[in-house]
């Protein structure tokens, strides 16, 4: 679904802000700059906070998103073939992976 196709409360460019503002890896100022135009975006939006509560609120909740757990990979070459990351040494992870990347 594109931005402009998306509708509600938390359409493309509201979501993506939000996400900025709150992303423990931006720095302050990304911070606080997303945080400023979301809520202009919304004041633009709504007439009130509470039409916006009122809006969020009547949107039906989309399912859990599955999320792929970094240690659930399987190793599919090298020493540790068919091993699950979790249950590998980061340092060989990090050398076999990077080698790999390198190498293609």
């Amino acid at each position: 679904m594109s931005d402009r196709t998306m509708r509600g409360p938390l359409d493309g460019k509201t979501t993506k802000l939000l996400l900025l503002a709150l992303d423990p890896a931006a720095t302050p100022g990304e911070v606080d700059n997303a945080a400023l135009a979301l809520i202009r975006n919304l004041r633009r939006r709504y007439r009130d906070g509470f039409t916006f509560l009122a809006e969020l609120s009547s949107q039906p909740q989309p399912p859990p998103e599955v999320v792929n757990v970094y240690g659930a990979v399987r190793m599919t070459f090298g020493k540790y073939r068919d091993r699950r990351l979790r249950d590998i040494p980061p340092e060989y992870a990090a050398e076999t992976l990077l080698q790999r990347v390198l190498v293609f």
